[in-house]
């Protein structure tokens, strides 16, 4: 029987929390149903003999199409699992010779065929054979988008890793549009605000989580009431009418301006 690692803080994750039940245990299902490339051949009546429910399978599987593909063949393909199974991929290892044959079968796109490190901070892997590292500094291109982001984030901490997890998102106007939007609104949190800025998530962090889907605490700032009479603080209230109290010079003023004396 194969084991494989989970992931112990999905439950803290929005995405998944936002899910019905039946889309947990969908997603739950094709982690562990899928092959070692992260792809899995689902028949639609199979699974939904084992999970059960009334739920259509087909429109659960829409709702987890941010993080399951669909690929040739009618298969379905989940992007993160070989990274968070197997980490970075080595053709020397015993353990990732099977996953790599598993993502050739399944023709997925893979840094491990390209033969170049997917370091995210702008560097890749040299070719030349003098005596140097073999490192290569090169120059990451930012688009505007991006730079509206990186000028809204206030965090400026790794700015290659941000641009990298930013470039895997495939950007749309309307998703650059809410990133933007979920920066401000989150920077004005109480969250962000405390102890200088302490628990702002590096800007990579945040992309690769998908953090502009975290709902904002926003406190509401209380009015407190006045008399209508004196104008300090109400301590009661004649109906909707606040006033110092139901007795006394205040009540007895506002009283008479009411024709009823």
């Amino acid at each position: 029987m194969s084991k494989r690692f989970t992931d112990t803080q999905k439950w803290l994750d929005p995405w998944f929390a936002d899910l019905t039940p039946e889309q947990k245990l969908l997603w739950l299902y094709l982690c562990d149903m899928c092959d070692n490339s992260g792809v899995v051949d689902l028949s639609i009546r199979l699974a939904q003999a084992i999970i059960g429910g009334e739920e259509n399978i087909k429109e659960n599987l829409t709702a987890l199409s941010r993080r399951v593909k669909v690929i040739a063949g009618g298969k379905y393909h989940l992007p993160t699992f070989v990274d968070f199974q197997f980490g970075k991929l080595s053709e020397h290892s015993n353990l990732h010779k099977s996953v790599i044959s598993c993502l050739k079968k399944n023709k997925i796109d893979h840094p491990i065929f390209k033969g170049t490190l997917r370091v995210p901070e702008g560097y890749l892997k040299g070719t030349g054979k003098g005596k140097g590292k073999g490192i290569v500094k090169v120059k990451v291109k930012a688009d505007g988008n991006f730079e509206k982001f990186w000028s809204a984030y206030p965090k400026k901490i790794g700015k290659g890793a941000a641009l990298a997890a930013w470039g895997k998102l495939g950007i749309t106007d309307d998703l650059k549009e809410r990133i933007i939007l979920a920066v401000e609104q989150q920077a004005k949190s109480q969250q962000w605000k405390k102890e200088n800025g302490q628990f702002i998530p590096h800007p990579a962090t945040w992309l690769n989580q998908s953090r502009w889907e975290d709902e904002v605490e926003v406190k509401v700032a209380t009015v407190q009431a006045k008399c209508v009479t004196c104008g300090k603080p109400a301590k009661a209230f004649y109906g909707t009418v606040p006033l110092c109290a139901l007795v006394g010079e205040c009540y007895d003023k506002w009283y008479a301006k009411q024709g009823r004396f």
